[in-house]
């Protein structure tokens, strides 16, 4: 009687394969880059609409009732390729334009006419694998889509290359205006995160294990959750090894924190004893 032959998936868990990997890198088997696309390959499985998503509040839109100078005038400081539509509040979505076309037509002609170039939009639900979305828009041509909650409404919106830095790491262009806002950055005794960066980003780089499971995306959002009400400067909590201290906000959101780690602090404290 035969062996039925197994793969490694069948032998070693995802943490035992993760961890192989850290080695591999640690001693020089394979390179930084490699190990991290490693990694984000099996963490890309797990990953939602909703932990990757671009909250609604940061996205820029055409307003669907504006003039044709209004419009213009937002073509001229936007500079992605492809704009949502709204007619007023996100609850009104028209759809979707290529900025390009809409620049054309704008050109031949003095009226403007949106719904000639409003593609329907494509909605999913928040906790829908990124992987499933990513199967999906590789086989449409639907690069961007709107994440929607349990109650139906709009609260976020994905493109193709969100899906893809999630494999490779950051794309770095002239349009990354979200992204270069939300940084994180080592300072004496932690690090100063801004409020929008991402919580799976931050537990990759602090190695931040939460206490309890965590619904939100962002850091500020996450501080939100565990201070139970909105934050205010001087806000403080303790958490996994780390201590969080709200430095600064923006009307309900964390701008700035300072997350340090509590061996650090208590080696300072016992140093001064």
């Amino acid at each position: 009687m035969g062996v039925k032959e197994v793969s490694y998936v069948d032998i070693l868990s995802g943490a035992e394969i993760s961890g192989l990997i850290s080695v591999s890198k640690d001693h020089g088997g394979i390179g930084g880059n490699q190990a991290m696309m490693l990694q984000n390959l099996f963490r890309f499985d797990e990953l939602t609409v909703h932990s990757i998503m671009v909250p609604r509040t940061r996205v820029e839109y055409l307003n669907y009732s504006g003039s044709r100078e209004e419009v213009l005038a937002q073509l001229k400081v936007i500079t992605h390729s492809q704009l949502p539509v709204i007619d007023g509040d996100w609850s009104e979505l028209k759809g979707v334009v290529l900025v390009r076309d809409l620049l054309l037509s704008m050109i031949e002609n003095e009226n403007i006419n949106l719904d000639s170039h409003l593609r329907t939009p494509q909605l999913v639900p928040e906790s829908q694998p990124i992987k499933v979305l990513f199967d999906n828009m590789k086989s449409s041509r639907d690069h961007m889509a709107f994440s929607i909650d349990e109650f139906g409404s709009i609260d976020g919106l994905l493109t193709l290359e969100d899906l893809l830095e999630e494999l490779v790491g950051q794309i770095n262009d002239e349009t990354d205006e979200m992204r270069a806002f939300a940084t994180i950055d080592v300072v004496e005794g932690g690090w100063q995160s801004n409020g929008l960066y991402p919580l799976h980003d931050l537990q990759d780089e602090i190695s931040l294990l939460p206490q309890t499971s965590v619904s939100a995306k962002t850091l500020s959002g996450f501080m939100m959750q565990r201070l139970q009400k909105v934050p205010q400067v001087g806000d403080v909590w303790e958490e996994s090894k780390f201590r969080f201290t709200v430095q600064k906000v923006d009307g309900v959101l964390v701008e700035i924190a300072l997350i340090e780690a509590l061996s650090e602090i208590d080696q300072v404290s016992d140093t001064h004893s």
